[in-house]
């Protein structure tokens, strides 16, 4: 039986290091921003670290559950998108 993605994200054994990886993607996004609302948004995120370093971590934690259960039809049907990866290329040429 195959464990869904769900089970996977929310396995305690395994979170911490799920929200970690989310934080690491979120603060390399941040970092990314360029222009004008881009330094809006670090100065923003700065902010919010400085405040408190856990707040990120903390939201990326409440919010992994629902994140998850948003996820998992996507997760869930990616056999599906594999299996049909052929003929789109084909039909586009490839």
């Amino acid at each position: 039986m195959s464990t869904s993605l769900t089970e996977t994200l929310l396995d305690p054994a395994r979170r911490d290091q799920v929200v970690a990886a989310i934080v690491g993607v979120i603060d390399s996004e941040v970092s990314g921003r360029s222009g004008l609302s881009g330094m809006a948004l670090k100065t923003a995120y700065s902010a919010v670290k400085k405040i408190n370093d856990s707040i990120v971590p903390r939201a990326t934690n409440a919010m992994l559950p629902d994140v998850a259960q948003a996820l998992q039809p996507f997760w869930d049907n990616r056999g599906d998108a594999l299996r049909r990866l052929p003929r789109v290329a084909h039909e586009r040429g490839g």
